[in-house]
């Protein structure tokens, strides 16, 4: 069996690549899948090349991604293939360090009015249409027949979890076919979950199985193989509030080694797993709401900064243990230079009012899916006529409000600890508000079809319904907060903090400067002839503005407001 790791040139000439006896065949020789999981939107594109790269060094040959649909198309028909979303961009840059590519394009996203969707329904399937066929334009050209470095892609992702559907599954594997994705398919589901994800003439490949139940599983559907385990799991993802994820790499290094030399592909979730940037973090529910974290570290073998692990280490070891006689693997590339900045200072502040910009009167409190936004925030307010002291009750809060009566904090609810009640005692012709943050939404199993965002019911005082509200959307991730009137509002709102006016009893915003010597501090360039000044940089390179909970109410670790990707699959 020959495992090719490496390709002779930078560039790609057009290639065979099929599946024939049981066998993955490039150029009518065997290959054997060593792939890397890392994702390009939660890796600074700066560090796109830098990372692929070490993924080489430890042994890999095939970059595996997922598309983000809702990166690229945040709006129905309005488009993102640009910057950080330049999807085009990480697969050749793929394919120039001689790394071949597993596409996972999906879909799914979230829910929609009037769309029943992961089903075959004419609505969902429309706008899959859209997405898929604009997707095919920007990189199907990229296969491996034209000759790019994509030799497969996946069809939808673990819906075997999810439904059965065959219909819909066949008709999603048509618009990827139609939209000029010209080389074999792939689904990829748990070993439980096959019978409802397999579909025909499709090659089947197993999550999350090891040893001799790679085969029996995929030999169910495939006699024969190839067998490809397209999600094996060294690690975990992180549950926001409890400690990082560890899994030893002794253990996960033997079935590595084990799969090898069977003769069984193999992708590793994650390779580099990166960081969840302008809030797009998920959760999960199978034991209560579990939020994860802005972090996908994942303990994966490259660390979250392109830190070279233990278990990337032993990974390596096992690898180069495998390869053909007399190939080597290349050097691991010296870690980046790393710079630290003194403590940042907030001298600033700014009340949360000075972003409020298009206020929405009905008589119920919106969702943010009504609202018309994905994440961020969204406040809520009402003023009642006569004074009231009772319970107050958000039915289905999602997920973590702060109440407050006539400007002043009273409290806060978190949906993690199932808390949706708090005692209020409100005057006559008194405001009652209600911020409230989307803490990552469910992205696997059946609670995927209940993920409305916000006060998603109704709020009650007493037991009586509380009416007349004023909804504000405030999406506060930095590629929407930092342009038009509310990114005005907000700098001239800006005041310096003094013991008078320094707010601690409203949810405010606090703004600090810090100064770096050079760009290479923060992006391991060159040094720059000039120093940087840097204003607590955001993902985006703007302003991080930090909206601040109560400190009596605050976590026990500080967290930027979340997002899940609705279309990830169950490890956020």
């Amino acid at each position: 069996m020959l495992t090719l790791l490496f390709c002779a040139s930078a560039e790609l000439s057009a290639q065979d690549f099929k599946i024939e006896n049981g066998q993955f065949l490039l150029k009518g020789k065997p290959i054997q899948f060593i792939c890397g999981e890392m994702h390009y939107p939660r890796v600074p594109q700066e560090y796109w090349r830098d990372r692929i790269r070490r993924a080489k060094a430890m042994g890999i040959n095939t970059i595996s991604t997922y598309v983000f649909w809702n990166i690229h198309e945040r709006r129905p028909g309005e488009f993102d293939f640009k910057g950080q979303a330049d999807l085009a961009k990480f697969i050749r840059i793929c394919g120039e360090e001689g790394m071949h590519v597993v596409l996972r394009p999906g879909p799914y996203v979230q829910k929609e009015k009037d769309m029943v969707w992961r089903s075959d329904n004419e609505a969902f399937l429309k706008a899959c249409r859209r997405y898929i066929m604009r997707l095919g334009k920007e990189v199907a050209s990229l296969c491996v027949t034209k000759g790019g470095p994509i030799l497969l892609v996946q069809v939808e992702n673990e819906y075997g979890s999810y439904s059965n559907d065959k219909v819909y599954l066949g008709k999603l594997r048509d618009m990827i076919r139609e939209a000029g994705f010209d080389v074999p398919l792939i689904t990829c589901d748990g070993s439980g979950q096959m019978p409802n994800g397999y579909l025909e003439g499709v090659l089947p490949t197993v999550n999350g199985a090891v040893g001799e139940e790679v085969i029996h599983t995929i030999d169910r559907f495939h006699k024969g193989g190839p067998y490809f385990v397209a999600e094996f799991y060294p690690a975990w993802f992180d549950v926001w509030g409890k400690a990082h994820s560890r899994r030893d790499y002794r253990n996960p290094a033997e079935q590595l080694d084990w799969m090898l030399g069977h003769n069984v592909s193999v992708s590793m979730y994650m390779m580099h797993g990166g960081t969840n940037f302008s809030y797009t973090n998920g959760a999960n529910t199978s034991y209560g709401y579990e939020p994860q974290p802005t972090s996908y570290d994942y303990d994966a073998p490259l660390g979250e900064y392109g830190n070279a692990t233990p278990k990337y280490h032993a990974f390596r070891e096992v690898i180069q243990k495998h390869l053909p006689e007399g190939e080597t693997l290349p050097d691991v590339p010296a870690l980046n230079p790393i710079s630290t900045f003194p403590a940042v200072t907030l001298t600033q502040q700014a009340p949360l009012s000075a972003a409020f910009t298009r206020r929405i009167q009905n008589e119920r409190p919106l969702t943010m899916e009504d609202a018309d936004m994905d994440f961020g925030y969204i406040h809520y307010e009402t003023t009642l006529p006569a004074a009231a002291k009772g319970t107050l009750v958000i039915k289905e809060l999602r997920d973590y409000g702060v109440v407050s009566v006539n400007g002043k904090i009273v409290g806060s609810l978190d949906r993690r600890h199932r808390q949706n009640k708090i005692d209020v005692d409100i005057p006559a012709g008194g405001k009652l508000e209600i911020l409230v943050e989307n803490v990552g939404r469910v992205n696997y199993g059946p609670d995927l079809l209940n993920n409305l965002k916000g006060i998603t019911e109704k709020v009650t005082l007493g037991g009586k319904p509380l009416t007349g509200w004023t909804t504000t959307p405030l999406p506060l991730y930095a590629s929407v907060a930092n342009k038009g009137e509310a990114a005005k509002q907000l700098k001239k709102a800006f005041a310096n903090i003094t013991e008078d006016n320094l707010s601690t009893t409203a949810p405010t915003f606090y703004r600090g400067t810090f100064e770096l010597a050079s760009h290479r501090q923060v992006l391991g360039r060159r040094p720059a002839a000039h120093a940087l000044r840097a204003r607590a940089l955001g993902e985006e390179g703007q302003e991080r503005n930090h909206c601040a909970r109560p400190r009596a109410h605050r976590p026990p670790q500080h967290r930027r407001p979340a997002r899940a990707h609705s279309r990830l699959s169950r490890r956020g």
